[in-house]
């Protein structure tokens, strides 16, 4: 039963490796997912971990989970936790992530920190500590450690360009296995059609792949009700998603769907203390 459990973990990781590519960057939030990924201009809690500098512009403390289950597939599931604290001199965030089983998986653990550079500009930077365990006797685990960058500017009170660096020094896995974890550069547009209407574009391009394009709208049906879709050249070709708030609760839903391998329901909680 245990080498069964082990040919299906090398199994999945090779299809994530296809996919997403070790320690690849992972867009995180229900939100951004119905956006088809076009998340680098976002300013909410989930710039967190898609681009830093939008933490600036947060006001109050939030908590939030995130939760992906890719393809239907156990093996795949991918979840994150975060807070973030904005203070008198910046926000500072936390946030933990894990991908896979008990026979492969990837866990992150990242520290941000953002600030106001001027009256429409915000940097933010995040250090990550990354780990790879795999249930074979001549590879265990191997950790690296690496960082974030990101920019945002608003150009005007309706249009925000933004731009974040993943792992700009392209590290390498600490293990007998040389594994080097790619380098992500996106850069974006975001533009506020009236008061209801948001559309989000992104480029990005990532270490020996192709560029990749994203598009998202999001519309608010209701007061504080949103809905979202989105479409990609990437693996994702197609998005949509729902968002309602009550109070300090924010509960976000979305699904993306590969042209080969199906959907990837997605679902993250955000709290505002």
């Amino acid at each position: 039963m245990k080498t069964l459990h082990i040919l299906s973990a090398i199994i999945f990781s090779v299809i994530s490796m296809n996919l997403f590519a070790g320690h690849e960057k992972t867009a995180h939030g229900a939100r951004s997912s119905g956006l088809s990924y076009a998340d680098v201009c976002i300013r909410d809690f989930w710039a967190l971990r898609n681009n830093q500098a939008g933490l600036a512009w947060l006001d109050k403390p939030a908590a939030g989970i995130y939760f992906e289950n890719r393809f239907g597939l156990e093996e795949l599931n991918f979840q994150s936790i975060g807070m973030a604290y904005p203070l008198s001199f910046g926000t500072v965030g936390l946030t933990a992530d894990y991908y896979g089983s008990s026979s492969y998986n990837e866990t992150t653990a990242g520290l941000a920190y953002a600030m106001k550079l001027h009256e429409n500009l915000s940097a933010g930077i995040q250090i990550d500590y990354l780990s790879t365990y795999i249930d074979l006797d001549r590879y265990s685990q191997s950790s690296a450690v690496t960082f974030e960058l990101g920019l945002l500017y608003g150009v005007s009170d309706e249009i925000w360009v933004g731009a974040h660096f993943y792992n700009p020094l392209e590290q390498s896995m600490e293990s007998q296995a040389y594994e080097t974890i790619p380098s992500v550069f996106s850069m974006g547009l975001l533009f506020e059609v009236g008061e209801k209407i948001i559309v989000s574009t992104e480029a990005e391009k990532t270490t020996a792949k192709k560029a990749s394009y994203h598009l998202g709208i999001e519309y608010e049906l209701l007061e504080k009700t949103f809905a979202r879709i989105g479409v990609s050249t990437g693996q994702s070709l197609f998005s949509f998603g729902f968002e309602t708030r009550i109070s300090s609760l924010s509960l976000q839903l979305a699904s993306s769907m590969h042209h080969t391998l199906g959907f990837s329901p997605m679902a993250s909680l955000i709290y505002n203390f």
